[in-house]
Formats: structure tokens, sequence, C-alpha cells
């Protein structure tokens, strides 16, 4: 996308912005194929356009960012190791914290082993309809590319999709040719 269409949407006038969006995809050649209308990607457009706006962050919250996405431990260590990192900046996460708490005790309770587990703040999944937890299943044998399954919770991506109202989801994808070596080579 040029930056200069990014630079003429304005977030202020959806309307105009609309219109810009249109003659863009008109001069470029680019038909409006698939589910999304216009005004879907034109909205999308014009927060990607607020982002750019937006003034940069100061450098306190930029080492804090950098000081989180370095967090790599087994799930109640990262856990303890957030708390007391947002507790050094004064920021308050509790209610975000004590969820994810109570997420690494329901695993634990439903049989989960957590001593392969492994909380990293600096993973996350480049998909956008994702909205909260996500997570995957490795085969550390198998190398970088070794996981089994992932996925994670999307709980608007039914709405983009047409359902009226947001419904809570949670799915993977697994990668059964995978699964099934590792099974057969006791991995």
């Amino acid at each position: 996308m040029p930056d200069s269409l990014l630079l003429r949407l304005n977030p202020e006038a959806p309307g105009e912005a609309e219109e810009l969006v249109a003659d863009h995809l008109e001069a470029a050649g680019i038909p409006m194929l698939g589910t999304r209308t216009l005004e879907e990607i034109t909205i999308h457009l014009l927060a990607t356009a607020a982002d750019t706006r937006e003034a940069a962050l100061d450098q306190d919250a930029a080492q804090l960012i950098e000081s989180y996405v370095t967090i790599q431990a087994p799930p109640r260590a990262a856990g303890a190791r957030i708390r007391d990192l947002m507790s050094e900046h004064n920021v308050d996460i509790a209610g975000a914290l004590d969820t994810y708490d109570r997420r690494i005790e329901l695993l634990a309770e439903a049989g989960i082993d957590l001593a392969n587990a492994e909380f990293s703040a600096e993973f996350g999944r480049n998909l956008e309809y994702y909205t909260g937890f996500v997570f995957q299943i490795e085969v550390p044998a198998f190398g970088a590319s070794g996981h089994i399954a992932g996925g994670g919770r999307y709980d608007s991506l039914l709405r983009a999709a047409g359902a009226p109202v947001d419904i809570a989801s949670v799915g993977l994808a697994i990668h059964t040719e995978r699964l099934l070596t590792a099974v057969r080579e006791g991995l």
C-alpha cells in the first residue's frame, strides 16, 4: 500500500476515505474479489492510517516493552517475573495476571504436565483474528519448525465472517503428519 494513500486517508472522515480507497483500487486495477467489502477494507486502512499518526512511545514505555518480550520461562515463573516487572514500573495488570494464573491452574488440574511447558512473551501469531491466548505444541527433536499443533482464542473471527455478534472461540490446527511421526518415533 503506497504511503501516499495512508497519508491521504483521514480517520475523521470515513466517507471520504472510502471514496479514496475505491479510486485507489480502480487506478491500480485491483478488483473487489472475496468477501471483504469496500467499507471493511477502508476501516482497516483507516486504523492503519491512525496508527501512523500516533506519537512515538516514550523511552520508558519502550524499555518496559523490551523487558517484557525477553521473558521466557516455565509458566508459573514467567507469571511471577511479569508481576515483578510490572510492579517495578507501577503498571497494574493484576486482572490479566490473575486470569493467566487461573488458566495455568486449570491446565494443571486437567492433567497437563507443565514441566515441559514454556511461556514466551515474544511468541505470537501473525493472524489478526487472534484475540487472546495463543499456543503451540512443539516436538524439540523436530527442530525450529517442529510444532505439531498451534492455535488460540479468536472471539471476533465469526463476527468478521458474518455472525451478528462476537462468539467466544478457541481452535487449533494439527499437523497430522508431524503428529504421526512423533507418535511412531515415541517422541
